[in-house]
C-alpha cells in the first residue's frame, strides 16, 4: 500500500481517537506509520545499500512491476509485519498501556495491508511469519 494511503488512513484513526484518548492518540498514529521503516531494513540488508530514497524508489517499482502477469509469487520478510512482531507487542501491552496504543496502530497498519493485499494482483507478498520466510524456497525470496 502507498505510504500516503496509510498516513491518510492513520490520520483518520487519529481524528477518531482523539476525543477518547487526547494526546495519546498520537501513539498509533505514529505507530501505524513507523511500521513501514522495516521495508528500509529489508532493502538495506538485501541490497548493502543504506540509501532510503533508493529503498522507497525499490518498494515503488517492485509494487508496480509486480501487477504484470507471468512471474510466480516472490515472498521479503519485512520483521514489523510479521505476527511475531505482532504477539510480542501484544504481550508487551498486558504491562504498558503505551504497548496497547502502540499495538492498535501496529494492528490497524496490517489490517490496510491485508486489504491491500486482496484488492491488488501483485505477485510479491510481505511473509507474516519468520518461519514460512526461512521454510520456502530461496528461489520465491525476493
Amino acid at each position: 500500500m502507498k505510504v500516503s494511503i496509510h498516513i491518510l488512513s492513520s490520520f483518520i484513526l487519529f481524528l477518531i481517537l482523539l476525543p477518547f484518548l487526547k494526546s495519546w492518540a498520537v501513539i498509533p498514529f505514529i505507530s501505524a506509520i513507523l511500521i513501514d521503516i522495516d521495508h528500509y531494513f529489508y532493502y538495506a540488508f538485501t541490497r548493502k545499500k543504506l540509501n532510503f530514497k533508493n529503498s522507497y524508489i525499490f518498494f515503488n517499482e517492485l509494487r508496480k512491476n509486480s501487477k504484470k502477469s507471468g512471474a510466480g509469487i516472490l515472498y521479503i520478510l519485512c520483521i514489523f509485519h510479521t505476527y511475531e512482531f505482532l504477539f510480542l507487542i501484544a504481550i508487551f501491552s498486558l504491562f504498558s498501556e503505551v504497548f496497547v496504543l502502540i499495538t492498535l496502530g501496529v494492528a490497524f497498519h496490517l489490517i490496510l495491508d491485508y486489504i491491500d493485499f486482496l484488492t491488488t494482483k501483485a505477485n510479491y507478498r510481505k511473509s507474516k511469519m519468520f518461519l514460512h520466510y526461512f521454510k520456502i524456497h530461496k528461489e520465491e525470496r525476493l
